[in-house]
């Protein structure tokens, strides 16, 4: 939602970049773009920008290095809540950074996969040899007591030889979590308000060079610097 009269929106790296796939073995930089149809099919980013039901910005992106875009940079309504979709199409996960200025950033309540840089690994877990079975965090929740208690729920994190889970609680407590097999879900109920952190680690015995998860809280989030808090309802006013 805005905050300014005046917005900008930067994309960074919005198209799939093919020399992104295992570059911090070589000490570059690593976003998590990943292919998987062997260089043979179509890959394409696609990014809408809504204000209500008005489409203001439509641009795609397809196979390119890594670079930074402008994607609207314009004036912004108060009281109007503006949408950002975006879709991949292809066999392929292409990863790409949002920066915004002028507005406050929510989720909506559907599966997510997303990253919280620098504030541990985010979603996309990569350790290298020599980190592994170290647990990180990549994943803080802030929870008002109404609405608990909260279901938090991950998607496709392959199973405990891929993906260990754990939990630290608002009242300082750990608790293992059991995370969920291939193209499955596992729920894992929040119970304590205040501040949950997520930890994950990939174990000695992984195979995958890195795991990618969804995440899904049937919540509105806004995004706050190193967390996520959640509010008790969406931000705005129904419309006649």
């Amino acid at each position: 939602m805005p905050e300014a009269q005046e917005g900008r929106l930067v994309l960074y790296s919005p198209g799939f970049d093919p020399q992104d796939y295992r570059a911090a073995l070589m000490g570059k930089e690593e976003l998590g773009d990943e292919r998987y149809d062997r260089g043979q099919g179509e890959l394409r980013a696609i990014y809408e920008l809504y204000r209500g039901t008005d489409l203001l910005r439509r641009q795609e992106f397809g196979v390119e290095a890594h670079r930074e875009v402008t994607f609207y940079q314009g004036p912004l309504e108060k009281g109007q809540v503006y949408r950002l979709v975006a879709r991949f199409v292809g066999l392929g996960k292409n990863a790409f950074i949002l920066r915004g200025e002028g507005w406050s950033p929510y989720l909506d309540p559907v599966a997510q996969v997303l990253d919280l840089r620098p504030h541990g690994q985010g979603l996309t877990l990569r350790q290298l040899p020599g980190e592994r079975g170290r647990f990180v965090e990549a994943l803080v929740l802030e929870v008002p007591e109404s609405l608990l208690p909260l279901p938090v729920r991950f998607y496709d994190e392959d199973g405990e030889k891929e993906l260990l889970g754990r939990v630290l609680l608002p009242d300082g407590r750990l608790e293992e979590r059991p995370v969920s097999g291939e193209r499955s879900w596992a729920e894992y109920v929040v119970r304590l308000p205040g501040v949950t952190r997520f930890l994950f680690a990939q174990p000695p015995t992984a195979r995958q060079y890195s795991n990618t998860f969804a995440l899904q809280v049937k919540a509105c989030v806004r995004v706050e610097e190193g967390r996520w808090r959640l509010l008790p309802r969406a931000p705005g006013r129904p419309r006649r």
